[in-house]
């Protein structure tokens, strides 16, 4: 149970299901809990019709393989001609999972590569990238992007 229209509801399924065909049931319950918006307030309420009585945004089921790639950051730091990644891995299942980690980044001479052993939950890995001549910086006028690839695999 979530009660927020302002940030994403992600639930795992993933303790819960077996292989195979299931049928899913999703519950709404529109009554407003543990908010006081206060009398025909401009948040949630039935003057301003948004007391939305179902769901807001995508739903949607996503499969993901036991142990994936949850989040990337990227902190470029152009003094020292370097990129720091965090990465955080998720793994699923409960034994720790070996496996490697490339990441490349146009611009750099090859991708970084790591063996890593992911223990169960979430979990941050940091790798410094380093840049090579020339880097083209970002601007208004001239809006340089550079694109990261990252790739679990066992």
């Amino acid at each position: 149970m979530q009660n927020s229209l302002g940030t994403p509801h992600i639930y795992t399924l993933s303790e819960l299901l077996t292989p195979g065909k299931h049928w899913l049931t999703l519950c709404v319950d529109n009554r407003i809990k543990e908010i006081d918006p206060g009398v025909n307030s401009h948040s949630v309420s039935d003057h301003t019709q948004t007391n939305w009585n179902g769901i807001v945004g995508k739903l949607f089921l996503q499969a993901r393989p036991t142990l994936f790639i949850e989040n990337i950051q990227v902190f470029p730091d152009i003094e020292k001609r370097v990129i720091a990644v965090k990465i955080k891995l998720n793994n699923l299942s409960p034994d720790i999972q070996k496996s490697v980690l490339a990441i490349s980044v146009e611009n750099t001479d090859q991708p970084v590569i790591s063996g890593v052993s992911v223990r169960p939950g979430v979990h941050e890995f940091n790798m410094d990238i380093p840049l090579r001549e020339p880097t083209h910086l970002w601007s208004e006028f001239h809006p340089n992007l550079y694109n990261l690839n990252a790739v679990i695999s066992s």
